[in-house]
């Protein structure tokens, strides 16, 4: 039986939340860097289903590279073995003294044309 849809043009409606501004701008937290434990050069290591949702969501497939940091601040580059969805490993195979990933600040400017 379908539903009766009521409609009524003069309700009342409740305010939307405003986003959070600072500074006149619109800020969104990002990813931050991926944490492993304690990592060595060549020794594979496991990783828990929240980590693989997180290299899922970066688009990072099996046998591809990401950049994780281990408990001393250490940057490695590390290849993905396995993935699935309840965890995965990878293997380290590069020290890095700084992330060697991009860090970039993207501003999106609307203009509202005139008829």
């Amino acid at each position: 039986m379908p539903r009766k849809f009521n409609f009524d043009p003069f309700r009342k409606r409740r305010p939307r939340a405003a986003p959070q501004r600072t500074g006149g701008r619109c800020d969104a937290p990002g990813d931050g860097p991926l944490e492993a434990p304690a990592l060595h050069l060549g020794t594979p290591f496991r990783f828990d289903a929240a980590l693989a949702a997180r290299l899922r969501r970066r688009e990072v497939n099996a046998k591809e590279a990401f950049t994780a940091r281990d408990s001393s601040g250490t940057f490695y580059r590390a290849s993905v073995q396995e993935l699935g969805p309840e965890g995965g490993s990878a293997t380290p195979y590069e020290r890095c003294a700084v992330s060697p990933e991009p860090t970039i600040e993207l501003t999106l400017a609307c203009a509202v044309l005139a008829r």
